[in-house]
């Protein structure tokens, strides 16, 4: 079974603001987003367009590649990563 690309993104999500010891509220402020948005970002009840996916890589500090760790290598494939 594979796992959706956008549970993917949303697990490392959590992981990352986790690792930085960052609360829901400080990485809304960072992306200039509602703590709501954060929140169901993570939660996997909505879903990220095309343009926050730039701002997320650069709060983090991290390549589109890293935010996508664990997706399906036909994914990588498909996006040239």
């Amino acid at each position: 079974m594979t796992t959706v690309l956008a549970d993917i993104i949303a697990r490392n999500i959590r992981l990352e603001r986790s690792n930085r010891r960052w609360k829901q509220e400080q990485l809304a402020a960072m992306l200039g987003w509602e703590t709501a948005t954060v929140l169901a970002l993570e939660a996997g009840t909505k879903r990220l367009d095309m343009e926050a996916l730039p701002a997320l890589c650069r709060v983090f500090g991290i390549s589109l590649a890293k935010l996508i760790d664990g997706a399906d290598p036909e994914d990588f494939d498909a996006l040239g990563l």
